[in-house]
């Protein structure tokens, strides 16, 4: 693909294949059980966002002979792959328990890096795409939950500290 600078369609399948795994890891991390929200957000956070790169170079690999991103897509793909998969093996590894405030400055900085590199490749989904994809996926009504949960922990926290 890279020496002949042409799209090779035959990456499509094994990214949806990665989508699916993400897909499932996203639906482990929110019907698990919730020990630890602010964890368990930061790792569905990483993993999202991998998912959405992943479905965005699925669209640039279906669209690249029509749109001229031949082989644009193809370098954009082999620049952020690296950064997709240290994010979720650094996700995976933290989605467990608790984390120490220097395991969270380095998680934040993980998401910071990853949406920047997501950002530089064109691999980040338009505010359409988005709103779409919380149609889709029905998250648009989760955000109360979501809420509910984090304010729920907040005040069990501040009651075991007082």
């Amino acid at each position: 693909m890279e020496k002949e600078q042409k799209v090779d369609l035959s990456v499509v399948p094994q990214i949806e294949e990665a989508i699916q795994l993400l897909e499932d890891s996203e639906r482990e991390i929110t019907s698990g059980p919730q020990e630890d929200v602010g964890t368990s957000f930061l790792a569905y956070h990483i993993i999202r966002n991998v998912r959405t790169a992943l479905q965005k170079m699925k669209v640039r690999f279906r669209e690249a002979k029509e749109k001229g991103d031949n082989p644009i897509v193809a370098e954009d793909s082999l620049a952020i792959i690296p950064i997709l998969s240290e994010s979720y093996e650094m996700a995976q590894r933290y989605a467990r328990g608790p984390l120490s405030q220097s395991e969270e400055s380095v998680v934040i900085d993980r998401i910071r890096i990853l949406r920047d590199a997501m950002s530089s490749t064109s691999m980040v989904m338009s505010e359409q795409e988005e709103f779409e994809e919380q149609a889709r996926t029905g998250l648009e009504g989760e955000w109360e939950v979501l809420a509910d949960a984090v304010k729920s922990s907040y005040v069990k926290e501040q009651q075991d500290t007082n």
